[in-house]
C-alpha cells in the first residue's frame, strides 16, 4: 500500500473519531434531553457512559436527525 495512502486513510479515521467524541460528549450532556424525553428522565449516569460509543461511532446518523428534526419544526 502506498504510504500516503495509508496516511490519509489514517487521518481520515482520527478526524471521524475527534469529531465523533465531540459529538457524543455533546450529546451525552446537552441534546439526549432534546432528543429523547423518556431517556432524559431515566437517564442515570451509566446509561449515559453505555450509549457514548455507540453515539461517537454513528454520529452523522444522529447529527442529520438532529438537524432534520431542527428543519422540521420538531422540538429538537
Amino acid at each position: 500500500m502506498d504510504p500516503h495512502l495509508a496516511d490519509m486513510i489514517l487521518t481520515g479515521a482520527a478526524l471521524y473519531l475527534g469529531l465523533g467524541i465531540v459529538f457524543a460528549l455533546v450529546f451525552v450532556t446537552l441534546l439526549l434531553k432534546r432528543f429523547d424525553h423518556n431517556a432524559a428522565e431515566a437517564a442515570p449516569a451509566q446509561f449515559r457512559v453505555l450509549i457514548f460509543p455507540g453515539v461517537m461511532a454513528l454520529w452523522p446518523l444522529l447529527a442529520g436527525l438532529l438537524i432534520a428534526r431542527t428543519l422540521r419544526g420538531g422540538e429538537v
